[in-house]
C-alpha cells in the first residue's frame, strides 16, 4: 500500500503530486532529507535480468520501466524512479539472490574499487514528459572482515 509523507514533515511542498516508484529506504531518506512531500508506490516491474547492453543504458532502461509501471497507474502525477547497477572489473553484479550471495558479493568488493551506476527517470504520463539520466560513482571499499560482512548482511 502506498504511504504518503505528511506536509508537516516537509520543508518543500510540491505543486503537483510526486510519487517515488521505490520502496528503497535509502531513496526515501534522500527525498525526505531535501524535504519533499511524496507518496511511495513501489514499482512492480520485474527486475530479473541484466540487459547486457552496458551498465548505464541498462540502469536507464530499468529506471524507465519502473517509472512507466507506476505512471500507468498514476498518469496525473510526477513519478520518480531509479535503478542502481554495481560494476566490478567490467562485470555487472546482479542483485544478491539470498544472504549467502550478498556475503559473497561483499567479499568480492572488499578492499577494491568498483563503479556504481544509477539511472534515474522522472516521468509525467499525461504531459508526455520524460527525463532520464545516469550517473557513475567510483566507490572504494575498505577491506572488510568476515564479521563486518556478516553484520551488514544481517541488516537486510
Amino acid at each position: 500500500m502506498a504511504e504518503a509523507k505528511s506536509p508537516s514533515q516537509s520543508v518543500f511542498l510540491t505543486l503537483e503530486p510526486l510519487v517515488l516508484a521505490s520502496a528503497s529506504p535509502r531513496r526515501v531518506q534522500l527525498l525526505e532529507t531535501v524535504g519533499l512531500v511524496f507518496e511511495i508506490v513501489p514499482s512492480q516491474a520485474e527486475e530479473n535480468s541484466v540487459l547486457g547492453v552496458s551498465p548505464a543504458p541498462d540502469a536507464l532502461w530499468w529506471a524507465g520501466q519502473k517509472a512507466q509501471t507506476v505512471a500507468d497507474r498514476y498518469p496525473g502525477r510526477w513519478v520518480l524512479a531509479a535503478d542502481t547497477i554495481v560494476v566490478l572489473a567490467d562485470r555487472i553484479l546482479g542483485k544478491p539472490k539470498d544472504p549467502e550471495d550478498a556475503a559473497t558479493m561483499l567479499a568480492k568488493l572488499s578492499g577494491r574499487e568498483h563503479d556504481v551506476i544509477t539511472g534515474m527517470c522522472l516521468l509525467r504520463a499525461d504531459k508526455n514528459f520524460k527525463r532520464a539520466e545516469a550517473v557513475r560513482t567510483e566507490v572504494r571499499f575498505k577491506r572488510l572482515t568476515s564479521a563486518e560482512i556478516e553484520a551488514y548482511v544481517l541488516t537486510g
